[in-house]
């Protein structure tokens, strides 16, 4: 729910919603992702990949749609890797319904895959990262989850100490 569907009331006067670092995907190619996503179709999709900063065409099967911390991932089999991969929706630079019906990856699997995925924590956790934080700044992050399989304690002196998993340095 966005604020402008909040209409003109007292509440829309009273409510704000702030969206954190959301990238817009274009309107047309992500009406196209989620449309091939519900009639289970594969696509033909053009994606810039941010790592390698490049774009390549591929062949993927959407498996679903993902709203993480706002903004919007393809979770698809990617025919052109023979895996599972996740496709930040605006990056797809184009994107065209094939006729060929997309390719069914069980619910497990694509969740036992996608479990540790998104955000700065992607990918299988590898390294355990240790952060101290001050009496002070432990008041704001002992309360947050930053990761399912964090693990913090508040020191003798109120300070905090937080280990999380982490895969890429």
């Amino acid at each position: 729910l966005g604020q402008e569907h909040l209409g003109s009331g007292e509440l829309a006067r009273r409510l704000r919603i702030l969206r954190m670092a959301a990238r817009q995907p274009d309107t047309q190619i992500f009406q196209t992702v989620a449309g091939a996503t519900a009639q289970r179709q594969r696509l033909n999709i053009e994606y810039h990949g941010r790592e390698r900063d490049a774009v390549t065409e591929r062949t993927v099967s959407p498996q679903r749609l993902v709203h993480y911390r706002d903004n919007w991932y393809l979770d698809a089999w990617c025919h052109w890797r023979d895996g599972l991969r996740s496709f930040s929706a605006d990056t797809i630079r184009s994107a065209r319904i094939l006729e060929e019906a997309a390719l069914d990856v069980s619910e497990k699997k694509l969740d036992e895959h996608f479990k540790d995925a998104y955000g700065i924590f992607a990918g299988k956790a590898k390294e355990w990262a240790v952060l101290s934080f001050s009496v002070e700044r432990s008041r704001w992050v002992r309360n947050e989850e930053w990761h399912p399989k964090q693990v913090g304690e508040v020191l003798k002196d109120g300070s905090y100490r937080l280990r999380i998993p982490y895969s890429d340095e």
